[in-house]
């Protein structure tokens, strides 16, 4: 049952994210410290970062109804995220930093030239506006199914919220943000789960009582799942992984390329935490028959409030409310990254280059917050409209975007790390080729004398299983076509470049395989004055969520209050005594 407590605690959830985004007002004196920090954050911090930014409330609404309806598939799907940062950490995370450039689209231009940073730019940026939307269209689900309230209130306001930390507080903002939402949002799932084996009798009569179709890690006999879909998704997660425009530009935050690579085994290790006790609650759920719909009529698909129907059912007062931030939190990371990250490419991948070459760093700072104000206003306005889809999940919208949209930007961006010889055009073409081939592709299926010409060809078969298995099909076909595609033209018109085009390239992957010399990490330092005021604002969040233990709750549900309080507070207590050995560098520049 929802109280007054759990609403007092979202709300001073908000004012405290106000009061981040005002604290760190002041760490934007340059593009290159408002848009990643001058490359001074600890590792840990941007691990965090990295593992937040990763997922959303999506997890807790459409994977969750996954692991509802389908049982343990939703596992692979998870793992796959532990196996795209080990592959981070292999490869690429150390010399992503290496690149020593301040956001990504920098990165392209270097490699690909300012035709091919401009034209990812511009097709990236819807598909970011459309997921940032579906992000917090599911964290709308989740909120206003859990507190009875409107879904397009709890989008606008969480959206709103966004805005403003994003614009004020900038890198520093949204890493410390970030960072204080995991430590939330870890120890309150942590206790979700403890409360589901608990009325489930323990892991064992849990598995016991799940139907066994639950238990096939592959989902086999359910449509557009089985083997296919699991290669189909591991393929999809390692390409967008190692890509710049995603994954990587993450790494340009830390220090050098050995912090880089603690960056993705932290992301590594979080997620696999995270997959061992996020889908709990809703296998429970399905194990104990609980009615969803009765618990969630609000729900166009009652599965989403799997994860859910733990909470509302047993938890104490003002321990939902403490859930409610920390699922609040899982889509707020993703979007003030996705925010910041798209500001940084307004201000110095299209305003610099294209409209004002002789900005000032203060000029860029205010375009950059700016751009953050307006993009977060569309992603609102897209989150809304998807509202009003109510036949489309959650789940299955993720899928589609990333198989249609992502995977084709991602595999040129790979392609270039291997085939250096290749002419630039050959990036935008494999884009426009592959979109062009499934736009076609997809209209002849729909066309009714295309299906029956298969049929007459006796292949109607095919066809059908191509439409229970779309994003199996769309995610191989457009690996094999758009790959194909890059090595082919690698192969014939290699060696086109111009002289200049070739020393830029020379110079990228010079740096791409050079390690930061020991006067750059000198000259850059390091900055652990932040760290203990990151300690210090953890520690009064911790501080004032203790107040909930004195709330007349059953003794259960004051100690889970408590380990949440204790979790948070030691890390906050650790950063405040033993994250201020600043650097000399760190010392001159603060």
């Amino acid at each position: 049952m929802i109280t007054v407590y759990d609403y007092a605690v979202i709300a001073f959830y908000f004012v405290f994210l106000g009061g981040l985004g005002w604290y760190y007002r002041h760490t934007a004196a340059d593009s290159d410290e408002f848009f990643r920090g001058s490359g001074q954050m600890p590792w840990w911090l941007v691990g965090t970062k990295s593992f937040m930014g990763s997922f959303s409330a999506w997890t807790f609404t459409g994977a969750a109804a996954l692991a509802y309806d389908h049982g343990f598939v939703v596992l692979v799907l998870y793992l796959a995220n532990v196996l795209m940062f080990v592959s981070n950490w292999a490869w690429t995370a150390a010399r992503f930093r290496q690149l020593r450039v301040i956001i990504g689209m920098e990165a392209i231009r270097l490699r690909l030239g300012l035709a091919n940073e401009q034209f990812f730019i511009w097709i990236s940026y819807p598909v970011g506006w459309l997921v940032a939307g579906i992000q917090l269209y599911g964290l709308g689900i989740i909120c206003g199914s859990m507190f009875h309230l409107d879904v397009r209130t709890m989008i606008v306001v969480c959206g709103l919220s966004m805005i403003f930390l994003s614009a004020l507080g900038g890198a520093w903002g949204v890493a410390a943000s970030n960072f204080l939402q995991t430590l939330i949002l870890l120890p309150i799932t942590l206790v979700v789960a403890a409360y589901a084996l608990h009325v489930s009798g323990g892991l064992g009569n849990l598995l016991h009582q799940l139907p066994p179709s639950s238990r096939d890690f592959l989902a086999s006999d359910v449509k557009g799942f089985g083997a296919w879909f699991v290669v189909a998704n591991v393929l999809d997660k390692l390409f967008n992984a190692n890509s710049l425009t995603n994954t990587g530009a993450v790494y340009l935050a830390v220090r050098d390329g050995r912090a880089a690579r603690k960056v993705a085994l932290l992301s590594a290790a979080l997620f696999l935490l995270g997959s061992a006790v996020w889908f709990l609650p809703p296998w429970t759920a399905r194990a104990l028959g609980w009615d969803l719909h009765a618990l969630f009529p609000a729900l166009a698909r009652p599965s989403e409030g799997a994860f859910l129907a733990v909470v509302v059912k047993f938890f104490p007062a003002g321990l939902i409310g403490l859930f409610a931030t920390g699922m609040i939190s899982a889509t707020l990371a993703t979007m003030d990254n996705s925010l910041s990250g798209s500001a940084g490419i307004v201000a110095r991948s299209i305003y610099l280059p294209l409209f004002r070459p002789k900005a000032s760093e203060r000029e860029l700072v205010l375009v950059g917050r700016l751009a953050t104000i307006v993009l977060g206003l569309v992603t609102i306005a897209i989150a809304l409209v998807y509202t009003t889809w109510r036949d489309v999940g959650v789940f299955q919208l993720m899928l589609s975007f990333g198989a249609i949209l992502g995977i084709p930007m991602a595999i040129p961006i790979v392609c270039c790390l291997f085939l250096r010889r290749a002419p630039d055009w050959a990036a935008w073409s494999t884009v426009v080729v592959n979109l062009g081939a499934v736009g076609l592709g997809t209209f002849l299926a729909t066309l009714p004398s295309f299906q029956a010409m298969v049929a007459r060809a006796g292949l109607s078969a095919y066809l059908q299983r191509f439409v229970e298995h779309d994003y199996v099909f769309l995610v191989l076909f457009n690996l094999v076509t758009g790959v194909g595609w890059y090595v082919l033209v690698a192969i014939l018109f290699r060696d086109r470049l111009s002289a200049p085009r070739r020393a830029h390239v020379k110079e990228f992957f010079r740096r791409f395989d050079t390690p930061l010399s020991p006067a750059e990490l000198r000259e850059e330092g390091s900055d652990s004055i932040r760290t203990v005021g990151i300690g210090k604002l953890v520690m009064g969040f911790a501080g004032v969520i203790a107040l909930l233990i004195f709330i007349p709750n059953p003794l259960p549900g004051r100690l889970a209050i408590l380990f949440c309080v204790a979790a948070v507070g030691l890390i906050g207590f650790g950063l405040y005594r033993f994250g201020g050995r600043v650097t000399p560098a760190a010392v001159k520049k603060n």
